[in-house]
């Protein structure tokens, strides 16, 4: 009996490795050091803090800032860095955000979106209204559900990828996932899940061009590549992979796509350090095919890709704050 389960074993081993889906990376090692490419922006106008998070709107550059002591949203032009305006007070009131979670782009009708995650719901901002009025109030755009997990990427109304909590009534306890997410009917599709991945904490990106999402897992050397439709691509394991949970932080803070490549920040630090900021950024190819790694030499806490001036835009908790690196001639 013990013979026959370790050839069952070792049988469904080779069929994982074998796979066409499952990307084994053996290593990451061909290093670019881009720390002296690193161009600081200064944020002279504007006090913001060391919680802040970015993302490129337009031709805005959004810094969302929950713990700031007076408007929470500020708006800088993505192009000179200068500041534009800023908008909304912390508070319970009618036109106040309670507890803002993250704000998400919607660059097709000029608008982004707010997450309050005190007050449940998802407040519409629309960016012409803004920019002549000082006194803008934003509007109501949905009430979240309960196993929401406050951050998604907006297609349409039809149509986000978002993360969903699937929670255990009993335990309390719960895991997150990505799926489907259609806003006028409130349904959420569950795409892949990794089996082998026992606790799910992860960050994703999407690309409606490419019809592509990707999960990077903060507790494995994980990355999941699925189409649109939640069906698996490819399971890119690193170096690093390892099936039990350790304290080690893999993939952390932020993943997005450059043109037709993934740019993953990777830690490979005791999460429960300072340590744990990722200094370095892992390039890959939407085939799940590793081709570089940046090494940024400063903690990266957030990160946004500017197409137009082909550039990543770096928030940072080092000693400087924000910055943004030329991706020309790097990739």
């Amino acid at each position: 009996m013990k013979y026959f389960s370790l050839v069952l074993g070792i049988f469904l081993l080779s069929c994982t490795s074998n796979s066409p889906t499952e990307i084994h990376v053996k290593s990451r090692n061909k290093v670019i050091n881009v720390y002296d490419k690193v161009v600081e922006i200064p944020m002279e106008e504007v006090l913001i803090s060391g919680f802040a998070n970015i993302c490129l709107q337009n031709e805005f550059l959004i810094i969302k800032d929950s713990r700031a002591p007076g408007k929470q949203i500020h708006l800088f032009d993505k192009n000179t860095f200068k500041h534009i305006t800023s908008t909304t007070y912390i508070g319970q009131g009618p036109n106040e955000i309670t507890n803002l979670l993250r704000i998400v782009p919607d660059g097709k009708q000029r608008r982004f979106f707010a997450v309050d995650g005190g007050k449940r719901k998802l407040f519409s901002f629309d960016l012409d209204s803004l920019l002549v009025d000082s006194n803008y109030v934003f509007k109501t755009k949905y009430n979240l559900l309960e196993d929401y997990a406050g951050d998604f990427i907006y297609i349409n109304d039809t149509l986000s990828i978002a993360q969903f909590l699937d929670i255990d009534s009993k335990t309390n306890r719960f895991e997150v996932y990505t799926g489907q997410w259609n806003m006028d009917s409130g349904k959420f599709t569950k795409g892949y899940d990794n089996p082998l991945a026992k606790k799910k904490r992860f960050t994703f990106c999407a690309s409606e061009e490419l019809g592509l999402y990707v999960s990077c897992y903060s507790r494995y050397d994980l990355m999941t590549i699925c189409n649109f439709d939640g069906s698996l691509k490819y399971n890119v394991y690193g170096p690093n992979w390892n099936e039990d949970i350790t304290n080690t932080c893999h993939y952390s803070m932020e993943v997005c796509f450059v043109k037709d490549k993934i740019f993953a920040a990777y830690s490979g630090e005791d999460h429960r350090s300072r340590e744990f900021h990722p200094t370095q950024i892992h390039v890959y190819s939407t085939e799940g095919e590793y081709i570089k790694t940046l090494k940024v030499g400063y903690h990266i806490t957030g990160y946004c890709y500017d197409k137009e001036n082909h550039r990543l835009i770096l928030d940072l908790n080092d000693d400087i704050q924000f910055g943004y690196l030329d991706l020309e001639g790097i990739i």
